[in-house]
């Protein structure tokens, strides 16, 4: 079981930080999903089927990531949770390739 991540964004408005991920690696599996936090960079949240009522992967006091984190550390940090969660490790393949 493994996963990779294809794309990290940070979207700011006024004082709210949501980040978003792009894998490949649903429950450790070859399934591609979208991943975000809440507003305020907390939480882990799977919008795999319905964007509208996403599933909590983690709460809000077990995943956050700051505002002022970089994309790099952002990407740290959801390593370290979907390990934490048995998905994996990380695998760095390019796209297509795996």
């Amino acid at each position: 079981m493994t996963f990779r991540i294809d794309f990290v964004s940070r979207v700011a408005n006024a004082d709210k930080t949501t980040w978003h991920f792009s894998i490949k690696g649903l429950y450790g599996k070859g399934i591609y999903c979208s991943l975000r936090t809440d507003e305020d960079g907390r939480g882990l949240s799977l919008l795999q089927d319905c964007p509208e009522q996403p599933v909590r992967l983690l709460s809000r006091d077990h995943f956050e990531i700051p505002p002022t984190a970089t994309r790099w550390n952002a990407r740290t940090r959801l390593t370290a949770a979907l390990i934490t969660l048995g998905w994996g490790p990380e695998v760095h393949d390019p796209p297509g390739e795996r």
